[in-house]
């Protein structure tokens, strides 16, 4: 219920799933305080929060079905970002922090990247992991593939049949010729 509500408190939660109760008729007793929800929250596995994600992400890639490509294909994103974390020793160890800051004085950091259905905007797969791991080494934890060397090039098999193609972004450095040092970028 948080989180489907804009800027809702766990309090404006549970206060919601009390109020749908008691309009249903007679409910048990249950608090409104809130801080044993975030208590069971937090005892959570984490497979438990990947479970949700994923079959949310089905159902709704689902609901969008073939309806929606581009050039007749199925188009998946990949975007990472980060997210600091309350200062906790474990936490830290997990996740370190950024090298700018002094020991014991900032909060750890995660990585996130997360693979989505362009269709439905649904998140399919998210990896986690510390500050200083790569996203590309993210994205490989979420779809092992082979990479390729040249864009739109196909990348390996999704499954056993297929076949994955990569658009990306491609930054034009200038290539030097070593003995003349001429530019081949700009046409000599």
């Amino acid at each position: 219920m948080q989180v489907l509500h804009a800027d809702s408190s766990c309090r404006e939660a549970v206060a919601l799933v009390l109020g749908g109760q008691a309009a249903a008729g007679p409910a048990p007793e249950c608090s409104a305080d809130p801080s044993a929800y975030g208590q069971a929250r937090r005892r959570l596995p984490l497979e438990v929060f990947r479970a949700g994600v994923r079959q949310i992400g089905r159902r709704l890639r689902q609901e969008v079905g073939s309806s929606i490509t581009w050039c007749g294909r199925r188009v998946w994103l990949v975007d990472g970002t980060s997210c600091s974390m309350p200062d906790t020793p474990d936490l830290q160890a997990a996740f370190g922090q950024p090298g700018r800051q002094a020991p014991g004085c900032g909060f750890p950091v995660a990585k996130v990247v997360a693979l989505f259905c362009w269709a439905s905007g649904a998140v399919l797969e998210a990896a986690i992991g510390p500050l200083k791991m790569s996203e590309l080494r993210l994205w490989r934890e979420l779809w092992p593939v082979r990479l390729a060397d040249r864009p739109r090039q196909p990348l390996g098999a999704l499954g056993n049949h297929h076949p994955v193609h990569v658009i990306g972004h491609q930054t034009p450095r200038p290539h030097r010729d070593a003995p003349r040092g001429a530019s081949l970028l700009q046409g000599g």
